[in-house]
């Protein structure tokens, strides 16, 4: 049986933060020429050595040496065989970078049997980089501005209240009576203004012998003392508890005949003006409105009769995420968690970082813009050792970073400038409330 290698295959890489060039040493079995190669290159695609050896050339190897090797100013990249008893039983990928302390060592044991050599334990036996051994601290967190202090988790059942029999009063022959016990209210806000909408379901009946047709809605809330006219009322139908299938003017006249009875729903919207702009509804009143908020529904038919209607609408304390909530809908566990209220959009921020052992590296996510980043132990260092070059004991990462007004988060690692050590994330999150600056230590990875 010919004498063969096995599942042979190793490498290394490593990247030099001063010209960002790929560095990498790798084996490997050819099958059509049956023998190991080993290849050395100083960029990901280019190979500068290339050399070949049989499974007889390892079992009689006269001593260690460098086999391959590519040398630069202040870098180089080898493939080292070591020997004893005559026969290669590890490989070595020795790479050093400009940027390194030192070389990253990486062993590959071979394993010799009866009818072959395979691959065996894979080794890191220097890492290029020396970890300080000193302790670091971190700043107190600073806040500034008030704190939301009455909420409910995020996933709390929020109980519906009974519904209170409310039907409407005039002279028109269309009836309504509320159906919605609460009803529902949600934000819409854009670059310029903030809308709130109610929107409420009722039963509509024509007490009438004759069809009776609808030709304006209005709308009004109280402020104070004083009705309010809405930005505009529309009608149209209830889909489901989050959804209403309303029109966006009312232009439609809303007819109903004789003795009919029909579901129907109105909405009310309200300008706000300019405030707060995140992704999402919040299915609340806005803060600056009147709690609880009552809203007057006006109709008049085409024989001028008129009718009206008052509903009451509230909120319930906001609903806000915590560790629970994000570790369990991660998976992972969390290594922070910073946050910062706005009291008048009763809204609370985020930048959560996990610790995800398995793929040793912190995954910080920043909800406001749907953006997750995975921090490495190579991707801190390039951070601290770039920074550390210009003097800056900080560094922002700006692929993380969310600033579009009232809100704002950034996160930054903190860098030793003497060791060229990342040890900390900074983190900084504004809204038209509040600011809150956060510092936390980094996990060895």
């Amino acid at each position: 049986m010919p004498y063969e290698v096995h599942s042979c295959r190793a490498d290394a890489t490593a990247v030099d933060f001063e010209d960002n060039a790929r560095r990498w040493a790798r084996i490997g079995w050819s099958q059509k020429l049956s023998k190991l190669y080993c290849s050395v290159g100083r960029k990901y695609d280019t190979t500068n050595k290339l050399v070949f050896f049989t499974v007889e050339d390892l079992k009689t190897f006269p001593k260690s040496q460098t086999v391959a090797e590519v040398v630069g100013v202040d870098w180089f990249v080898r493939v080292v065989f070591c020997v004893s008893d005559s026969r290669v039983n590890a490989i070595e990928f020795h790479l050093k970078n400009k940027s390194d302390q030192r070389p990253l060592i990486k062993q590959l044991t071979l394993q010799y049997t009866a009818d072959g050599v395979s691959a065996g334990k894979e080794t890191v036996l220097q890492e290029p980089f020396i970890a300080p051994t000193k302790a670091y601290s971190v700043p107190q967190a600073a806040e500034i501005g008030p704190k939301i202090t009455d909420f409910l988790p995020y996933d709390a059942e929020i109980p519906a209240p009974a519904l209170v029999e409310n039907k409407s009063t005039g002279s028109c022959p269309i009836e309504l009576r509320q159906q919605d016990a609460q009803p529902f209210v949600e934000q819409n806000w854009s670059s310029s203004e903030g809308l709130q909408n109610i929107f409420v379901e009722f039963m509509a009946k024509n007490n009438s012998n004759t069809v009776a047709t609808i030709t304006e809605f209005k709308s009004e809330y109280l402020k104070g003392d004083v009705w309010v006219s809405c930005n505009y009322t529309s009608w149209g139908y209830k889909d489901s508890r989050f959804y209403y299938s309303v029109q966006n003017r009312c232009d439609d006249m809303y007819e109903l005949g004789a003795g009919a009875v029909s579901k129907l729903a109105l909405r009310a919207q309200i300008k706000l003006g300019a405030g707060p702009s995140l992704d999402h509804r919040a299915r609340r009143l806005y803060s600056t409105l009147p709690r609880p908020l009552k809203v007057r529904f006006t109709w008049t038919d085409a024989d001028k009769r008129t009718s009206s209607i008052e509903v009451l609408c509230n909120s319930a304390p906001p609903q806000l995420r915590d560790r629970e909530y994000f570790e369990k809908n991660k998976g992972l566990p969390a290594l922070f968690i910073a946050s910062c209220d706005d009291t008048v959009a009763e809204e609370r921020i985020h930048l959560v970082g996990f610790h995800n052992r398995e793929k040793q590296c912190i995954e910080v996510e920043n909800k406001l813009k749907s953006t997750t980043m995975h921090l490495y132990n190579e991707s801190i260092r390039k951070y601290a050792y770039l920074a550390a070059k210009e003097g800056k004991t900080e560094v922002e990462l700006e692929d993380i970073t969310y600033d579009q007004a009232p809100f704002g988060a950034k996160v930054f690692v903190l860098v030793d400038v003497a060791e060229k050590h990342g040890y900390a994330v900074k983190t900084v999150l504004k809204t038209s409330t509040s600011e809150s600056t956060n510092y936390f230590l980094l996990p060895v990875l």
